[in-house]
């Protein structure tokens, strides 16, 4: 381990000891964790399409350390409730747990999101103090402990994919030994990292990062991210366990060793912490830059992973090769051209224990934003004109 990482591990083991409290199985409000030879980890978030905020995803950490110290568990298949595996971080300030919330928040009551928040500002002193320890574990939850200590889990691990699998979602499946999917499965994040040209291949992960596109479940078998597709979920459930009970009955000590070999050639090759975490910018600094451009995905009403935006770039990659659209990616498409959360975003960023420079500031970049775009739609139609080309080739989704 780098001394970086030790350092790293022993400040967020800090936070962890000191901020999580009484956890485990009995406790667990935002997973599902049913023990046994095959150990099933389900994110139980639904209602907010399995959204992984600090506290959700201090669950996962601390169910697989659980799991890693059972022995009587020899696989573990991880998945979500509901309509999908997991749409995401829980960032966008549209849930009760959204940032900045932290790990110990109090359950507030239903539908009342400020609660949390107006009462960590109390605890700190400042909305700046909050973020800034919201940047804290967010840096080890979301830009470090899938990479690192989730990729290494000493048992075979299994994603079991339905449904948006949306950037931590994405880190999830990613960060697993395998990826089980249902054909309708949309993925989105693979090009969020330099750890992409593992998951598929240097150009390709390029082009994801470039064009901000989703992957079909089935594109990510072509490029051997997903491992298996399957026509339904009942389907991708009763064969997943299928094949994670064979596994579960080779010997522990030979799938130990195998994962171990597995994991020392990928460190070789360079998909090791070292690799991740030199590069890494800080979160408070990824906002930072968000504020600076405009924070276009919130200001376009599509929330911040912007997946219209990206379900319509997998249309018209599709369309330019000749593929015929899914009827189930025709669906999608449909809805997220429908979704408008503006009127949403505005009540997320005035909220009342908003400081008013920073309410100020938002105000200004919604500005800056209808700005650049109009600017943007202008420069783009006179040289579309000025080449001759089509008009629907300057038609991108800004």
């Amino acid at each position: 381990m780098s001394d970086e990482l030790m350092l790293q591990e022993r400040h967020y083991g800090r936070i962890r000891s000191h901020r999580r409290g009484d956890m485990g199985p009995g406790n667990y409000k935002r997973i599902i964790y049913d023990p046994g030879l095959v150990t099933r980890i389900i994110m139980n978030r639904p209602r907010y399409l399995n959204t992984t905020s600090h506290a959700h995803i201090a669950e996962l950490e601390d169910a697989f350390d659980r799991a890693a110290e059972d022995d009587n568990c020899n696989v573990i298949v991880l998945s979500g409730a509901g309509t999908c595996f997991c749409s995401g971080d829980d960032n966008t300030g549209l849930t009760p747990e959204s940032a900045p919330t932290l790990i110990d928040g109090d359950d507030p009551a239903p539908g009342d999101y400020n609660a949390t928040v107006q009462k960590l500002i109390e605890e700190y002193g400042s909305e700046r103090a909050v973020w800034n320890e919201y940047n804290i574990e967010h840096d080890y939850l979301v830009g470090g402990w899938n990479h690192s200590k989730l990729r290494t889990h000493p048992k075979p691990t299994i994603s079991m994919v339905h449904g948006w699998c949306i950037f931590f979602g994405y880190g999830l499946a990613s960060s697993t030994d395998l990826c089980f999917a249902t054909e309708d499965a949309l993925f989105l994040g693979g090009g969020a990292s330099g750890l992409g040209i593992f998951d598929l291949g240097r150009r390709k992960a390029l082009e994801f990062a470039f064009e901000h596109r989703v992957m079909s479940a089935k594109e990510g078998h072509e490029l051997g991210f997903v491992n298996r597709i399957f026509p339904d979920y009942e389907t991708l459930e009763n064969e997943t366990m299928a094949f994670a009970y064979r596994v579960a009955f080779e010997s522990p000590i030979a799938l130990r060793r195998s994962k171990e070999g597995y994991l020392r050639t990928m460190d070789n090759m360079g998909m090791n912490h070292q690799s991740f975490s030199p590069g890494r910018t800080p979160f408070r600094v990824t906002w930072r830059r968000d504020a600076e451009e405009g924070h276009r995905m919130r200001y376009e009403g599509k929330g911040r992973a912007r997946s219209p935006v990206a379900l319509r770039n997998l249309r018209a990659k599709l369309e330019s090769e000749g593929e015929t659209l899914p009827m189930s990616l025709r669906a999608a498409i449909a809805r997220a051209d429908a979704r408008d959360d503006k009127a949403t975003w505005q009540r997320v960023l005035h909220q009342e224990w908003r400081e008013p420079e920073r309410i100020a500031r938002t105000d200004a970049s919604a500005k800056a934003y209808e700005a650049m775009r109009k600017e943007w739609n202008d420069r783009v139609a006179s040289e579309i004109a000025r080449r001759g080309l089509d008009p629907s080739v300057g038609k991108v989704n800004v």
